[in-house]
């Protein structure tokens, strides 16, 4: 592949990555309530108010994600345009590999803590009892919860960060290459 065409697909696999974060951070489906079918996320759907702790972590690595996407996207068009100098692409290959980091954090804190007092917030009545997973509903009836669509948005954006690393770092030295010789 050319030089040109690994840059593209940087761009391209970033671009999709800005996306699914962007919907992830911004769609109200990280936690699923089976027993109402309710769906609570970060941003939407919740009273911050009531947000836990976990979910303003989730949602502060989340957002600098976000905000570091479109800083590579920014610097990957400027790359393209040859506006730059070699480094560009080690730099961008390197906040692609913060973004990452971003990620990670954000699904592993939410997946060791979604489970915990589901509901606080926006159905007051639900909390946790017994077993991990099973909350006892207002109405006295158990209700059951899982990981949302966000979630798994997330996770997709953080696959797509790993991919774009990988092209990153062939662009960076296919882009030195060609500037050595």
């Amino acid at each position: 592949m050319t030089v040109n065409g690994l840059k593209t697909a940087f761009f391209v696999i970033v671009l999709i990555a800005t996306i699914a974060t962007a919907f992830s951070l911004f769609t109200p489906g990280w936690r699923f309530f089976d027993w109402n079918g309710y769906n609570e996320g970060i941003v939407t759907n919740h009273f911050a108010d009531y947000r836990q702790s976990f979910e303003k972590w989730v949602m502060a690595f989340m957002i600098l994600a976000l905000i570091f996407e479109v800083i590579v996207l920014i610097l990957s068009v400027i790359g393209y345009a040859k506006l730059s100098n070699p480094g560009t692409y080690f730099t961008l290959t390197a906040l692609t590999f913060l973004i990452g980091v971003f990620l990670v954090l954000a699904i592993i804190i939410y997946a060791a803590g979604y489970d915990d007092n589901p509901g606080v917030g926006y159905t007051n009545y639900n909390y946790n009892v017994g077993p991990v997973g099973v909350g006892v509903a207002g109405f006295g009836a158990f209700t059951t919860f899982s990981l949302g669509y966000s979630f798994w948005l997330a996770a997709v954006a953080l696959i797509l960060i790993a991919i774009a690393f990988i092209v990153g770092i062939v662009t960076a030295i296919r882009v030195k290459r060609e500037v050595v010789c």
